[in-house]
């Protein structure tokens, strides 16, 4: 794994964090993909996605690639956030299709509860499966910061920051991210998916 580069404003990005992160989206059976369409709202999103669940093979490779990077991010940040503040109980690979697009927004919204409260998270972490398409990019409207990602990337940042994806215009775009959360992610009451 390359070290840490502090793009901007608590906006920090890794290379190479899979020696091959394309394997977790070949690993999956075809028949675990599912198809979705999402559109209004200022997002269009076209694609498939599936779920790596806690304990296989997959998810293992994942976690230990943002655990790594979660780490680095919280000293070089002076965080406490450990391995138990990463959400892992499963992570969802999505894959985006031409025509896909998210408007700006933040990540405040919540997979967890406290006391039948919501728990918005500290930080998203996304990990970036493959480069080979065009637009896709992720852009920070208030940073002036715009990130092509690369294969086996990942990109760390406080939750509340906000982004947008820029439309694929050709290829398919590969990802999945978790996020990292105050308390231990065990403390929490989990939402059904």
């Amino acid at each position: 794994m390359n070290k840490a580069i502090n793009k901007k404003n608590g906006i920090w990005e890794w290379h190479n964090v899979l020696d091959d992160p394309m394997e977790l989206v070949h690993g999956v059976e075809d028949g675990l993909w599912k198809y979705y369409t999402n559109e209004g709202g200022g997002e269009t999103i076209l694609g498939r996605s599936t779920f790596l669940w806690g304990g296989s093979k997959l998810h293992v490779k994942a976690m230990k690639a943002f655990f790594d990077c979660v780490e680095e991010y919280s000293a070089c940040n002076g965080l406490s956030f450990k391995d138990e503040n990463v959400g892992q109980d499963w992570l969802i690979v999505r894959e985006y299709n031409p025509g896909s697009k998210m408007s700006a927004h933040s990540d405040m919204y919540s997979y967890v509860k406290e006391n039948g409260k919501d728990v918005v998270p500290s930080l998203t972490a996304i990990l970036y499966l493959n480069e080979d398409y065009v637009g896709g990019e992720i852009n920070f409207i208030h940073d002036d910061l715009v990130i092509k990602p690369k294969a086996g990337s990942m990109v760390i940042f406080p939750s509340n920051k906000q982004h947008e994806v820029l439309e694929i215009l050709r290829g398919n775009r590969y990802m999945t991210q978790t996020y990292v959360y105050e308390k231990p992610f065990s403390h929490y009451d989990k939402h059904q998916i």
